[in-house]
């Protein structure tokens, strides 16, 4: 089975100042959109690291280390577990957020006395990290969140017939537009739309032209190819 949404028709929906809803449920998982303006009380999540993608606006996370990472269109930064954070914005903003679906959000007043330690975090941008991509066709690891894997891929061909066979897999597109086929059904998936791909089920990428997107899947989830569509 195959799921798919536009992203951008239903951020345009939302007419609040502040609203976080689900998207879908990938596994243990949700991918969830935020659209906001303004500021998010202090908080931090003890069960589940946080991994923020931006899709509009400019958006400030704020954390107890006394750091603040600014995050613009196609940025994305993942908040350990147990780090004191806070969101802001001046403007409209849309964001993605992946985070486990039991994760527990506990609301605690700025105390950098009490802050984890922890690495300098790295925002990293989607589109830049396309760029330098000049393959026909790679597939990549971008950033463990919990047990997930996050994954950039580059297409400008036909990627074989196959199968996630224990996990169910999201997929969002970038750049381009990739026809999916699965059981004699096709669907495209252009920039700004996210498909997900429920757990066994066949499928088969074929693109026209040069396809960047955006995948969720378990990090040890195991991938069957079942034919060559090259012969």
């Amino acid at each position: 089975m195959i799921v798919k949404k536009d992203l951008k028709s239903m951020s345009d929906s939302v007419l609040e100042p502040y609203k976080n809803f689900k998207l879908f449920k990938c596994n243990d998982s949700h991918l969830r959109m935020s659209v906001n303006k303004g500021v998010y009380d202090w908080h931090k999540h003890d069960n589940s690291e946080e991994l923020f993608i931006v899709l509009e606006g400019c958006l400030f996370i704020d954390t107890d280390i006394s750091k603040t990472y600014k995050l613009g269109p196609y940025d994305f930064l993942k908040i350990p577990r147990g780090v004191l954070h806070r969101t802001r914005s001046n403007e409209r903003t849309v964001n993605l957020t992946f985070e486990r679906k039991d994760m527990k959000t506990n609301f605690l007043p700025f105390d950098q006395n009490s802050a984890i330690k922890t690495n300098e975090l790295k925002i990293q941008n989607i589109e830049s990290i396309a760029k330098g991509v000049t393959e026909g066709c790679k597939i990549f690891e971008l950033e463990l969140i919990n047990n997930h894997m996050m994954k950039l891929g580059v297409n400008t061909g036909i990627f074989n017939q196959h199968n996630p066979s224990n996990t169910d897999e999201l997929l969002i597109g970038i750049e381009g537009e990739t026809l999916i086929k699965s059981h004699n059904n096709n669907f495209s998936l252009k920039a700004g739309e996210i498909l997900l791909v429920v757990k066994d089920t066949n499928q088969s990428y074929e693109v026209k032209e040069r396809t960047v997107s955006v995948s969720f899947s378990e990090h040890k989830a195991d991938t069957i190819f079942i034919q060559n569509n090259n012969k």
